[in-house]
């Protein structure tokens, strides 16, 4: 888990995840903040360097909480080491960056990319289910793109 603001919650759920059984890492640049979820989550290994994190071959799946601004450069650390990445959002600003996102996910051998949004509370999602009149996709979270 990179950024320990709203990762923090992330982490409590691996850690509590009967689905997780291997070592959780965690990483903040604020080294308080560090220390104070590491004593909380002591069975954790920490660390103030997020290249750390992107780069252990220990490790396959990465939550990026971390600020907006270091989303894009992570998730692209991220899948050019193999790693399966949860990101919150924004994952990125611009279509370009967007665009280089999908072509590395595609190219990264079956590793996957999900970009968390509160979607039920998205007015536009909402407006485009209703305007498309599909049932289908009513409480779909995403659509497919391929």
């Amino acid at each position: 888990v990179i950024g320990l603001g709203v990762g923090r919650q992330h982490l409590k759920a691996y850690l509590e995840s009967k689905y997780i059984d291997n070592d959780v890492a965690i990483c903040d640049f604020d080294k308080n903040k560090l220390s104070t979820i590491g004593l909380e989550f002591s069975n954790v290994i920490q660390t103030q360097e997020d290249h750390d994190i992107l780069t252990d071959p220990n490790i396959d799946l990465v939550c990026i909480a971390s600020y907006d601004e270091f989303h894009y450069q992570q998730v692209m650390a991220c899948l050019n080491n193999g790693k399966h990445v949860y990101v919150e959002k924004s994952a990125t600003y611009d279509l370009k960056s967007a665009k280089e996102m999908v072509a590395s996910a595609r190219q990264a051998n079956q590793k996957e990319v999900l970009v968390a949004r509160r979607v039920e509370l998205d007015a536009t999602l909402a407006s485009a289910r209703s305007m498309l009149g599909d049932s289908s996709l009513a409480g779909r979270a995403s659509l497919p793109v391929s």
